[in-house]
């Protein structure tokens, strides 16, 4: 049952890579669609389901990170191998992808799954633009723009 409804939960990823905006608009889109399906109601109750049951099952946990976040962190590695440095692995991007991830969701998320307030839209917005930032800098594309 649970892997049905992670199936789903990264979908919005897989085509952005597809689009012709510059990367620091495709970063912006990826970083957004992220924070946007962890924020559904339903991912959310997901997340609760896999931190509360995840140490007595770990295969609830598995199959939430391997439907979820893995699949995230996989949909944005392929596409920085499209603009990154040749010579920079894809081990390495994918590390880079998990940790630009973390800086999105973090506070974000966290308060909406146990319930806190929201953290304020201008506020994850300032959070995607320093993630992006980051990326763009570690993988040396200067303005986000791959020449």
């Amino acid at each position: 049952m649970m892997e049905t409804r992670c199936a789903s939960m990264m979908e919005p990823l897989s085509d952005i890579s597809a689009d012709s905006d510059p990367p620091r608009g495709i970063l912006t889109k990826f970083a957004h669609a992220f924070v946007d399906a962890l924020s559904e109601p339903e991912v959310l109750g997901l997340q609760r389901v896999a931190s509360a049951e995840g140490f007595r099952n770990p295969e609830i946990a598995d199959i939430f990170f391997s439907c979820g976040h893995d699949t995230a962190y996989d949909h944005l590695a392929n596409y920085l191998v499209t603009i990154s440095d040749p010579s920079i692995d894809l081990a390495t991007l994918r590390r880079w992808s998990i940790v630009f991830y973390a800086m999105i969701q973090g506070d974000a998320v966290a308060r909406l799954v146990v319930g806190a307030a929201p953290v304020s839209k201008t506020e994850i917005d300032a959070y995607i633009d320093l993630a992006v930032g980051w990326l763009l800098d570690r993988a040396s594309i200067p303005d986000g723009v791959v020449t």
